[in-house]
């Protein structure tokens, strides 16, 4: 009976070349490859020899190991654990390290034996468990409702992730998004983005450009820019930053809000704009848009600047406010117009190192307001 029957077919796959030319060292050495890369696709991993196994089967009670071979519940199961373990360190020690780093030529019965002994250690390994499971902690852990919305919870739960793992799991929760916490989904990113490669977050952004894109609801784009850090904004695709920079823009020219209702009928996408107004390439067209909804003449349209924009203008327009929003502000002090006096003591910290844009323009009018009787409460 041939080897190649009586081996899986992804091993012989491996081998094929080396054996049918009789290099059956080289078979050997290649079989104990198809058994490395199992272990570092198993668990994440990316060592290599008697460290990988130790990383990936090593542990003792009451550490799991990161692959088991059984439930691990009696005396028994561990001894079988660390038996299996202790094996395949001598693997690499006696028959992998001897080969690579010196002169062996092997037998083909030889060659057999050990393949077909692989071929058995292979089995056991791919029918082993994972503790990590990417559909599991998805789930469990990321899609947790009862996910806790503190740095140090979010920090936990990424370690959990091995490095391996990190890139895939981050690309499908913001796949996933939609059906989650967007709030819960952020604090998470934010923790596992330190974890990731410079490689890793790239790949991640092409995959969020492109989503952005095609985008068209205001779900898909608010949870676009809600979940990922912030700060990933700059590292978009042109174009997509661009598609979605106008749109927000778009949204927060007919921005109103109803401060009787506390609703906002006209405008909710443009409200994402202050997470990202900072890194926004179309900034010129952002500010101008801001400032129809400061300078119009309809109380919602105001109400809708003074409830989203009004620290977002100040911080765009360090040092010096534009004229048209000087005036605006002016003209409101001096109507007794409470929003603008509020607005102000928003923007502006008498303790900070850096007062707010164009106070000097400010600071009369704000000191001699006086509120207004009746403020009508649209």
């Amino acid at each position: 009976m041939s080897l190649e029957t009586r081996v899986q077919k992804q091993l012989w796959t491996a081998i094929t070349r080396n054996y049918e030319n009789e290099n059956f060292t080289g078979a050997v050495i290649d079989s104990i490859h198809v058994l490395s890369q199992l272990i570092r696709d198993k668990t994440g991993l990316e060592g290599d020899g008697a460290p990988l196994v130790g990383q990936a089967l090593g542990g003792k009670p009451p550490k799991v190991p990161l692959l088991k071979l059984n439930k691990l519940q009696t005396e028994s199961d561990w001894n079988t654990q660390a038996g299996i373990e202790q094996i395949l360190r001598g693997v690499y020690m006696g028959i992998r390290n001897p080969r690579s780093h010196g002169q062996h030529n092997d037998s083909r019965s030889d060659a057999d034996a050990i393949i077909l002994f692989l071929d058995y250690l292979i089995r056991i390994i791919d029918q082993s468990k994972t503790v990590f499971d990417p559909k599991a902690f998805l789930k469990e852990r990321v899609f947790d409702k009862h996910f806790v919305k503190l740095d140090r919870y979010a920090q936990l739960v990424a370690s959990e992730i091995p490095a391996k793992h990190r890139l895939d799991i981050a690309i499908e929760v913001f796949r996933e998004r939609e059906n989650g916490n967007g709030h819960q989904l952020h604090y998470f990113f934010d923790a596992l983005h330190p974890l990731m490669t410079p490689e890793e977050v790239d790949q991640f952004c092409v995959v969020v450009s492109e989503e952005l894109k095609v985008a068209e609801t205001d779900s898909a784009i608010s949870s676009a820019i809600q979940v990922p850090p912030y700060d990933c904004w700059s590292k978009y695709a042109e174009q997509a930053r661009l598609r979605i920079e106008g749109m927000l823009i778009t949204s927060i020219e007919s921005g109103l809000f109803i401060r009787f209702s506390d609703e906002c009928p006209a405008g909710v996408l443009g409200t994402w704009t202050v997470t990202i107004a900072k890194h926004f390439t179309l900034k010129e067209q952002l500010i101008a848009a801001i400032l129809t909804r400061l300078t119009s003449y309809r109380p919602p349209a105001q109400n809708y600047y003074f409830q989203y924009l009004d620290c977002t203008l100040f911080d765009l327009c360090v040092p010096k406010l534009p004229s048209e929003a000087v005036e605006a502000y002016k003209k409101g002090l001096s109507a007794g117009d409470v929003r603008f006096y509020d607005s102000l003591d928003r923007v502006y910290d008498p303790f900070s190192l850096c007062p707010c844009s164009s106070w000097s323009d400010l600071e009369d009018a704000y000191k001699a307001f006086v509120a207004a009787p009746d403020e009508v409460p649209f």
